[in-house]
């Protein structure tokens, strides 16, 4: 589970957008869920992305992940543009 996606269900959560439980981030490790960090190279990366995707969160997103060569789970297709491979959600 990516840091990005913590702090993405947080600001959500924040202004009403979304629920979710007080400390998410230990309830996903009680689950199971390995944390990824945000390192500096994907924050050097996110800076040189085009800007495809207005949401600096999610351009984060799109760099942890390629760094990881994981799988975006979303329901935003923007993602896709990235070259991201993509599931939808």
């Amino acid at each position: 589970m990516s840091a990005v996606t913590v702090w993405e269900i947080a600001i959500k959560r924040a202004i009403g957008k979304l629920s979710a439980p007080d400390g998410l981030a230990a309830v996903l490790e009680r689950s199971g869920f390995i944390e990824a960090p945000v390192t500096a190279a994907d924050a050097e990366r996110a800076g040189g992305l085009e800007a495809i995707h207005p949401r600096s969160v999610d351009v984060c997103l799109v760099a942890q992940a390629a760094r990881l060569r994981a799988v975006v789970v979303t329901r935003d297709t923007v993602f896709a543009r990235y070259g991201m491979e993509t599931v939808l959600a």
